[in-house]
Parts: structure tokens; sequence; C-alpha cells
């Protein structure tokens, strides 16, 4: 259980950090889960609604949704990555808008840095989520 979060206080800030195994999984576009360990723990989904080129030929930028779920409740949010496809290196940061159970009426962000090896279809990341009460 992630105590930290049903104990927050109005307008409070809380960091969770810690490891996001992710594989990708079937859908109409690209999409990705995985377990959540360390401060918080769960599953996070992603689903690529738009792949933009950049100027650099291995370097793309993807935008989504994340949601991440826990025993305690759900984050939703709109996500923006940039991923060199070559190496796997990728940036990530998602916006949470919207949440259930003890993430209602939260908003927050989370940076995710790491790799996503297509060849594999697996990642190995470490994430920041830090949330902020109603």
């Amino acid at each position: 259980m992630n105590q930290s979060i049903l104990q927050q206080e109005p307008n409070e800030s809380t960091d969770f950090e810690g490891e996001l195994a992710t594989k990708l999984v079937p859908c109409d576009t690209m999409c990705t889960e995985g377990k959540l360990t360390g401060e918080l723990v769960g599953e996070l989904s992603f689903r690529m609604k738009e792949r933009t080129p950049t100027s650099h030929p291995d370097v793309v930028i993807c935008s989504g949704t994340v949601t991440v779920r826990t025993a305690e409740g759900t984050l939703s949010g709109s996500d923006h990555v940039v991923w060199n496809v070559t190496n796997g290196e990728f940036a990530d940061y998602t916006v949470f808008d919207s949440g259930t159970g003890c993430f209602e009426g939260m908003t927050g962000s989370m940076t995710i840095t790491g790799t996503f090896d297509l060849a594999n279809a697996t990642g190995q990341s470490k994430y920041l989520l830090r949330t902020k009460s109603a």
C-alpha cells in the first residue's frame, strides 16, 4: 500500500521514485505496459497517439496517454517522449490530469528515463512521480 499518498494533506506534493520494466503489447498503434517497483507499486500502460520525426533521423517524438494503476487508485494523463530508436534511449514526461481512488482530485507529473529496445520489445527505466493533492 502507498501510505504516503493516502496521508497527503491538501496542496501537499509527494515524490515517488523507482524502476519500471516494460514490454510491447498489441494495439492499433504502439503500446507498452509494465510493472512499477520502488516507492510506488503498480502498473503503467502507454498508448502512442502520434509519432513525429525530428531533424535527426534516429530520434522521434512520440505523444500519447499514460495510465498508472495501483491497488489504491488510477492516474491518467498526456505523455510526451523523445526517443532514439537506434540505441533505445528515451526521456519521457507525463502530466496527470485525472485520477480515481486515492488519486481523485490530484494532479501530478512523471519523468521516466531509460531504454526501450524494439528488437527485444522490452524496456528498463527509472521513474520519478510527483503528485499534488487538491
